[in-house]
């Protein structure tokens, strides 16, 4: 069987051309897929392991796919589920009598319980950043866009896909500041930068224009020109640089993921306004903005964490929702 090419890797399986056609169908589209090339890549290998000589996607191929993938939290499993199902719709409007699959997750996805770094653990996992970056000799740009991104995340308080997504144009390093477009509820944000990530931001722009002139994305993608370096490429060098470490393995502690990286930072600033006494009462809505959030109840998942964590916070945090909101009994 011979091995069909893609811009993200190779297909292996018999289902090979199909899911080319696939990919091909959705940018022609103009469709931004490339966030789940990775799932269908997993899928073909699979294919081409289980049911190499498939010409169609059956209810037995469905169910393996689902009992093999049952390892992982239940939210990883739904993230898995709809590039398959968009998959089975394209080939029924092909005319390919396709299983046709009912999912089998109900509501929304499970609450995090998110990782609260503490300093000893941040110092470790950006050390281990850095360690890993080294070793990808065969992979420059990655080298220069590990240590910088994670640093980006955590000192803006950005998510993982704002980072990733950021364009050349929306990054002004002589005024230090960021355009954030296209985030959650499409809401676009300045991020001013301190000057130290400005200085990094400065360093990474000279070395990285070196490999990659031209190029529209601020972290671009190795394999495909024009497009941003992928999600998965950031989640494996997260949990390769982290999941290793002894900080990583405590007891009854919650997985860290790389959204927790934004939680720090947000926990970290009320820490710090606490800490030299500002009035987080008219700082709030600043902090709400800052992280970029459509209303005052996501911010107030932050400051629930902080009083959590931080017993010297609650006191001082007391009044604030009254402030935001107006007392209950006055409505």
């Amino acid at each position: 069987m011979g091995v069909i090419k893609y811009k993200n890797g190779l297909y292996r399986s018999s289902l090979g051309p199909k899911l080319q056609a696939f990919i091909e169908a959705k940018h022609n589209a103009n469709s931004p897929y490339s966030s789940d090339y990775f799932t269908l890549h997993q899928f073909d290998l699979f294919v081409a392991e289980f049911f190499p000589n498939a010409t169609t996607i059956s209810k037995e191929m469905i169910e393996k796919w689902l009992e093999i993938n049952s390892k992982f939290h239940i939210n990883g499993q739904r993230r898995k589920f709809p590039p398959i199902n968009q998959f089975c719709i394209f080939l029924n409007k092909q005319g390919i009598d396709c299983y046709q699959i009912n999912s089998p997750f109900c509501g929304k996805g499970l609450k995090y319980q998110p990782h609260i770094f503490t300093d000893k653990e941040k110092v470790a996992l950006f050390k281990s950043i850095d360690e890993y970056s080294e070793k990808l000799i065969n992979s420059p740009i990655k080298q220069l866009i590990f240590p910088t991104i994670f640093r980006l995340i955590y000192c803006c308080g950005l998510r993982n896909s704002e980072a990733r997504n950021l364009k050349c144009e929306d990054v002004n390093l002589e005024a230090g500041k960021l355009i954030i477009r296209g985030s959650k509820a499409h809401k676009e944000r300045i991020v001013m930068l301190h000057s130290d990530i400005q200085q990094l931001l400065i360093e990474y722009e000279k070395r990285v224009d070196i490999l990659r002139s031209n190029r529209g994305y601020f972290f671009p993608n190795e394999l495909i020109f024009d497009r941003p370096i992928s999600s998965n490429s950031i989640t494996n060098a997260f949990h390769r640089s982290w999941d290793h470490l002894v900080e990583a393995k405590q007891a009854n502690a919650p997985k860290a993921r790389i959204h927790d990286l934004r939680h720090a930072a947000a926990l970290d600033i009320i820490r710090n306004w606490v800490s030299v006494g500002k009035n987080l009462n008219a700082l709030y809505p600043y902090l709400s903005s800052y992280l970029g959030h459509v209303s005052y109840t996501e911010t107030d998942y932050y400051v629930h964490l902080s009083t959590d964590f931080y017993s010297d916070i609650e006191s001082k945090m007391q009044g604030v929702n009254d402030y935001l909101y107006g007392d209950d009994d006055d409505e």
